[in-house]
């Protein structure tokens, strides 16, 4: 699972076995050492209950989850991505993006065998 952060903006993208661990599973984790004891963690999740994607941040861990309903269209189609907008106060909001991770073109070494080179024309990312 990789992510991708800028002012404002949170970025998921899963590979196909995180996308099947999602779907099996309800969520996935993923955590960045920094040191001993010094960790930065990030998970998505599927919510039944949610009606949004959404996403909050508690002791180091950025929480971000999907609608039930949504994930399982999303996994079982060649839809490439889910987006979110949340409100964060003073006419702000966090874009939230989920998506399907395609393999890097600018890597032609890499195996790309669980990525989703199908859906690739679908997206306009290089990485």
């Amino acid at each position: 699972m990789k992510l991708r952060c800028s002012t404002n903006s949170v970025r998921i993208r899963l590979r196909k076995s995180e996308v099947a661990e999602l779907m099996e599973k309800g969520a996935i984790f993923e955590k960045v050492g920094f040191g001993p004891e010094k960790s930065f963690c990030f998970s998505l999740s599927q919510d039944e209950l949610s009606t949004k994607v959404q996403a909050s941040i508690s002791n180091n861990n950025l929480i971000v989850t999907l609608p039930y309903s949504l994930g399982g269209t999303w996994a079982k189609t060649d839809q490439v991505g889910i987006n979110g907008k949340q409100d964060i106060g003073n006419g702000d909001a966090l874009e939230l993006l989920i998506e399907k991770d395609n393999p890097c073109v600018t890597r032609p070494d890499e195996n790309k065998s669980d990525f989703f080179g199908e859906l690739q024309s679908k997206d306009n990312s290089v990485c």
